[in-house]
């Protein structure tokens, strides 16, 4: 679907079900997979790839390539977890999610050089959706979108009247992490 005032240049392969929502402008070369949805004015750089079930928050400026399965946010551009509202909605059940977590884990949190990452997806992920991680990754040429998150051990500081024992409400669910006062 193409909203009003998306723009798709030449050259550009999209897959079945994508969503361009108002304003998004893709430019040249750009291979976009199934059920991928852009967010209001994204705009994405020629010869970058989104993946499968990605999820382009809205006035995202893409430059780099998106792995299948992400959610990006619109204001770094950057991962922000799983679209799990997207592979919910596609019928994926909770093994699948499960299994797309642990890949997750693999790709943003263990801090692997890229060829151990990519090595450990094709290791541990032979079948199923997360077997397409690691081809996505080894066929990348633009680089790629890196993951949102806090450094270890950040303190979140808040307004001193707050509760301090309060869980900081996390989509990456990062445990131990607390706001203090």
């Amino acid at each position: 679907m193409l909203m009003v005032g998306s723009h798709v240049a030449h050259d550009c392969q999209l897959g079945n079900n994508v969503i361009l929502t108002n304003g998004v402008m893709l430019g040249g070369h750009i291979e976009v997979g199934d059920r991928a949805c852009f967010g209001g004015n994204a705009a994405v750089h020629q010869f970058t790839r989104v993946g499968r079930l990605a999820m382009i928050g809205g006035c995202t400026k893409l430059t780099r390539d998106v792995p299948p399965f992400m959610l990006t946010d619109g204001t770094t551009a950057m991962v922000s977890g799983l679209n799990k509202v997207g592979l919910r909605r596609a019928g994926f059940g909770r093994e699948e999610i499960t299994e797309l977590k642990a890949a997750y884990r693999v790709i943003y949190r263990e801090g692997l050089l890229f060829e151990d990452m990519i090595a450990a997806l094709e290791e541990k992920f032979t079948e199923g959706v997360t077997a397409e991680l690691a081809p996505f990754f080894r066929d990348g040429k633009r680089g790629f979108v890196q993951e949102r998150r806090s450094p270890p051990h950040v303190t979140l500081r808040v307004h001193p009247e707050m509760d301090t024992d309060m869980d900081v409400d996390t989509e990456d669910e990062t445990p131990g992490r607390r706001m203090a006062g």
